[in-house]
């Protein structure tokens, strides 16, 4: 049970909170005749209490505002008791609800019989009048879509993180061309878009009028593709009459970890943590204090080519096809990672930076000299590539969570599916005493749950964009890792 005087507002101490794995609740006297909830995620806690405390200033609340707590239980953080300095339930008269959509604190409020437990709706007023007791918060539903290179993806996702659908359409136009064509993908993309969120609702078994808002990826990615997302978003949300919000791709990635899906719900790391993103088209190593974009840090990148580029070429010149990195991975199993010594790329750098052109180099040289690609030697040549590469992505993220002080380290990407790097990072984390998050398979590669959730973390803060809302090819993360060569 939470303490009560912990949760007393002059007296909040966020650190403690989140130690006790408890939600906070904070209300205060705002109108004669009620009293406003907000609610915020234990996840959020150290962050959000410094923004309450700094709301309740400007309204000036009443300074008995420390007379009342709400107790949260740590098992089912879905329940809440409201109750004042003694311990006794607010009376019903005395309890007022403010809906997620007006000023963007608290969330929407259902009423559970006290008899059968059944669930009451809460009607469209926000300052209904709901009766003391048990009161659960109603799960905001968001759409997310996702078309920001060569999967079109949808999904319905809570906002704390439960999966309720999860649609995904892999283009294998661009397997012919051995890489993704631009030009392709946004066809696709326009071709897949509507049946695959017409799809997302029918298994989520939800209309669009029943989803709270919409999340859609707006950057990085390929342009046109991008566009063909945020274009068909804004269209929903302007006839659904939602609100709209647009997400940042790495961002997704890296808030991923924490979605909840019906045969895998694992672990969920506490804030702050380090996290390797690793994929196609990206690789770099963040320290995460928040699920905001404001509150992720670069810490090092690659150089030049992302590791999972670096698959796709070494794959390609090995003859395996497109996409490159589960061709690689499966061949990788059957051969010896010691057949070859290949450069493990700045494996010795005191840095943070990485570097993967030159390790692709060495194996389109290795292949030229050989007549004939046998499949024990390409099954070599993949286990010894994935040694080196795999190996120095482990020590790195290890290397800046410890320069970092943090004990708990994320994977995140397409890569992260990657059953040698998942081994090692695994290994790693037990052998140095840190705690390895690592999301399922599902949640590695481009979907639209990562972003219904990302989404999600805005929509719960208030924030929305506006129908000027653009696609773009840049990241809202600034970056700390210079691109290029040279000297540092």
């Amino acid at each position: 049970m939470l303490d009560h005087d912990a949760a007393i507002l002059h007296h909040l101490d966020p650190c403690a909170l989140e130690a006790q794995g408890e939600v906070v609740v904070v209300n205060s006297e705002l109108e004669p005749d009620g009293f406003w909830l907000l609610f915020e995620d234990v996840r959020e806690v150290r962050h959000e209490v410094a923004r309450f405390a700094k709301h309740v200033h400007e309204v000036d609340a009443p300074r008995d505002i420390r007379d009342f707590a709400v107790d949260a239980l740590a098992e089912d953080l879905g329940h809440v008791r409201v109750v004042d300095g003694d311990g006794d339930d607010l009376e019903a008269d005395r309890l007022k609800v403010l809906r997620h959509g007006e000023g963007g604190l608290g969330r929407p409020l259902r009423r559970l019989d006290a008899e059968h437990g059944d669930a009451m709706g809460a009607g469209e007023e926000s300052a209904e009048v709901l009766h003391a007791g048990t009161i659960q918060f109603a799960a905001m539903l968001v759409l997310g879509i996702e078309t920001s290179c060569d999967e079109t993806g949808a999904a319905v996702v809570r906002d704390d993180g439960r999966v309720i659908s999860d649609v995904v359409q892999s283009q294998v136009v661009h397997a012919e061309w051995g890489g993704i064509v631009p030009e392709l993908a946004s066809r696709d993309h326009a071709r897949n878009v509507l049946p695959v969120v017409r799809e997302a609702l029918t298994r989520a078994d939800v209309s669009l009028a029943q989803i709270d808002g919409i999340a859609v990826t707006c950057r990085p990615g390929l342009v046109g593709a991008l566009l063909v997302g945020v274009q068909a978003a804004k269209g929903m949300a302007f006839g659904a009459d939602k609100p709209l919000v647009g997400v940042d791709h790495l961002v997704g990635h890296l808030l991923a970890v924490f979605l909840q899906r019906e045969a895998e719900r694992p672990a969920a790391p506490p804030f702050p943590f380090v996290a390797l993103l690793v994929s196609g088209g990206h690789t770099a190593l963040y320290r995460v204090d928040g699920p905001h974009d404001s509150l992720v840090r670069e810490l090092g990148g690659t150089r030049d080519d992302a590791a999972g580029e670096a698959y796709d070429k070494v794959a390609k010149v090995l003859g395996l096809g497109y996409p490159g990195g589960p061709a690689v991975d499966a061949r990788a199993r059957h051969g010896n990672e010691r057949a070859f010594d290949f450069a493990r790329p700045m494996a010795h750098s005191r840095s943070l930076e990485m570097s993967f052109s030159g390790i692709k180099t060495q194996v389109a040289a290795l292949v030229r000299e050989r007549a004939h690609l046998d499949d024990a030697f390409v099954a070599d040549v993949c286990a010894s590539f994935q040694r080196a590469v795999n190996s120095v992505l482990s020590e790195k993220l290890f290397d800046a969570a410890k320069g970092e002080g943090i004990r708990d380290v994320v994977l995140g990407g397409g890569v992260a599916a990657n059953t040698d790097l998942r081994r090692r990072v695994t290994e790693r984390a037990a052998t140095v005493g840190a705690r390895a998050y690592i999301p399922p398979l599902a949640s590695c590669t481009d979907n639209g749950a990562m972003i219904a959730y990302a989404g999600a973390m805005r929509l719960v803060h208030g924030e929305r964009d506006g129908w000027d809302l653009t696609a773009t090819s840049a990241t809202s993360l600034p970056r700390a890792t210079r691109k290029g060569r040279g000297r540092r």
